[in-house]
């Protein structure tokens, strides 16, 4: 059993050095996707996940660090992270976990194209529970085009990130700015359909949230994604998107 906590660093330590550390982090039966590859499909449990992190230690060589954390008790986490590969480019990513007995149960990992800017956006404020809550169930509403009340679910200076290429998302400062990229995201994509998938990561102690997301066209699922928050007296103050090119398994 492993203090929540504490999982960011060891989940990035068995990933970067020492993939025994599978067997004290990963639930029996725990399952693992991946928004970029099937690589992880059949990884289920401790053993298999040592055998496979083993053979990508010795063919990729990547080191991970995390980043942003957002600690839901000993239910759920998430957390952004660096990976710098062997010829010194840096990728960011997102993680998410749901935990069962202090080990993850399920995890759904996206590493983006590039690296977001440091240092990180921190979250402030005493938003509670309830509050981060109502700002992350807003969240995906805007992003399918609801921009009517922009204003009350993001800060005034909000900024976003996204793993892909910008095209422009670099830019937005505020509300309105957001509200623009919105419609010009959904401009050639008006038929899709973003919805929240499983329980939001909640925290109250870093002010900071995550979300995971399936994406579909006519009903039918074409990406899974995950959305990492900073936020600031309940409104999300900043945002780190990464987008998968495959749907959600579980």
């Amino acid at each position: 059993m492993t203090d929540s906590a504490k999982i960011p660093d060891t989940w990035c330590a068995m990933w970067s050095d020492d993939a025994a550390l599978a067997h004290d982090l990963i639930a029996p039966g725990g399952r693992q996707w991946a928004g970029t590859a099937a690589g992880l499909d059949d990884v289920v449990g401790p053993a298999a996940a040592e055998q496979f992190v083993t053979v990508y230690q010795h063919r990729r060589g990547i080191r991970f660090a995390p980043r942003t954390l957002v600690i839901d008790g000993n239910e759920r986490l998430a957390y952004t992270w660096d990976a710098t590969l062997r010829d010194g480019t840096v990728l960011t990513g997102a993680d998410v976990c749901v935990l069962r007995d202090g080990q993850v149960a399920d995890n759904w990992t996206i590493v983006g194209e590039r690296r977001a800017p440091a240092p990180d956006v921190a979250g402030a404020g005493r938003a509670t529970r309830a509050e981060l809550a109502a700002a992350v169930a807003a969240w995906t509403p805007l992003w399918n085009g609801d921009t009517s009340r922009v204003a009350d679910v993001v800060a005034p200076d909000v900024t976003i990130w996204l793993g892909r290429q910008p095209d422009g998302a670099d830019e937005v400062r505020g509300p309105d700015a957001l509200a623009a990229y919105v419609e010009r995201f959904r401009a050639p994509r008006a038929g899709l359909v973003l919805a929240t998938h499983r329980e939001p990561v909640l925290d109250v102690e870093r002010q900071t949230a995550a979300v995971l997301w399936t994406g579909t066209v006519d009903g039918r699922a074409v990406a899974g994604g995950i959305d990492v928050l900073a936020m600031r007296d309940g409104r999300v103050a900043h945002a780190w998107t990464l987008v998968g090119k495959r749907p959600m398994r579980y």
